[in-house]
């Protein structure tokens, strides 16, 4: 029995006849005549594809052969944007909105399923699959590490470094979160380290010995000096990156500063993100994802208006100011000028 279907244009690019009759096998749309893989329909190859990409991960080349697609087909899938190539002879279903983190994560995944038990995830990719936040991290590569031994590796896409971490169990893909974070300081930046870092520690993920003994495990290599410093810079109480990147600068621009402060008003204990040390000055930090509701613009505002009623003064900066150090010194050094004085004691 013929099955009415819709026809897309791009049908003719995995080698489907439009004329041919058409049939439901296991509901599952498939040519009467023929059943093999280059006459397959799309609903077919669709079926094909889920199968293989179950639990969201990658197929070989192989795997791919085995269920009837060819590598002429697995090409055509790619270019009609079905398929994405996520790693050499590793593939998956297409997510047209799909962020370059998650992104990383899936090629992550799909190297180490093509390099089987040799490799881990290492650097920032052990930190994406962490679920960790990144900050300047380059997403274009992927970054593993060979359970034992071996020299650097290095092909268009992901980096193998050398086994030098602590020994690690079969069952482990990555390696420590401590290691991950000195590899990321050693191939990237300090933003990349102290965002991550932070979150780290807020969440549990390492702690102050592990990374004392992951920096251990990399004594004398070439730039170890500036990833100690900016592990030793981590602080857990910054709640999002943005907080963790205004902190440093706020350090850099030589400030003194308390993180976290909570400040007695008007019978209420209210806190914030920072405050210049002895002064009445604190520092705001506004991210996107800081007021989520109507409500919390409200909150926000009232907290704010009892600040300002009781001397406070509130220095807010946003992302496109962090790295300015001085647009940062100049607009905090104006709010200090401006305190009020001191109220006289009463007699």
């Amino acid at each position: 029995m013929a099955a009415d279907i819709p026809y897309p244009r791009f049908f003719h690019t995995l080698g489907v006849e439009r004329d041919r009759p058409q049939g439901c096998l296991g509901g599952v749309l498939v040519p009467v005549y023929e059943t093999h893989a280059r006459h397959m329909t799309i609903t077919a190859t669709e079926a094909v594809i889920a199968r293989l990409s179950t639990g969201a991960r990658s197929f070989s080349v192989a795997e791919a052969r085995r269920a009837g697609l060819d590598h002429r087909r697995l090409t055509r899938l790619v270019a009609a944007g079905q398929l994405v190539r996520l790693a050499p002879g590793q593939y998956a279903m297409s997510q047209p909105d799909e962020s370059s983190y998650d992104h990383h994560v899936r090629r992550t995944k799909a190297l180490l399923h093509r390099l089987g038990a040799s490799a881990v995830a290492s650097h920032h990719s052990a930190l994406a699959l962490a679920r960790l936040p990144l900050v300047d991290a380059d997403l274009r590569t992927v970054h593993l590490t060979y359970r034992r031994g071996r020299a650097r590796h290095s092909r268009s896409g992901y980096v193998l470094h050398p086994a030098g971490g602590r020994p690690l169990a079969d069952d482990e893909m990555s390696v420590t979160v401590a290691d991950a974070l000195v590899g990321a300081g050693l191939v990237g930046s300090r933003r990349t380290v102290l965002v991550a870092g932070d979150a780290a520690l807020a969440s549990g993920l390492t702690d102050a010995p592990a990374l004392v003994e992951a920096l251990d495990r990399r004594r004398g290599t070439n730039g170890i000096v500036a990833v100690r410093a900016a592990l030793a810079a981590l602080d857990p109480r910054s709640e999002s990156p943005g907080e963790s990147l205004c902190r440093d600068d706020l350090i850099a621009a030589g400030f003194d500063i308390e993180v976290q402060p909570t400040i007695h008003c008007r019978g209420r204990a209210l806190r914030s993100d920072f405050r210049i040390r002895g002064s009445r000055v604190l520092v705001e930090f506004d991210g996107m994802g800081k007021y989520q509701q109507a409500s919390d613009v409200r909150s926000e505002k009232d907290r704010e208006e009892k600040l300002r009623a009781d001397g406070w003064i509130i220095v807010r900066f946003m992302w496109q100011d962090l790295g300015n150090l001085e647009e940062i010194r100049r607009r905090v050094e104006w709010a200090l000028a401006s305190e009020p004085a001191p109220r006289p004691a009463r007699r």
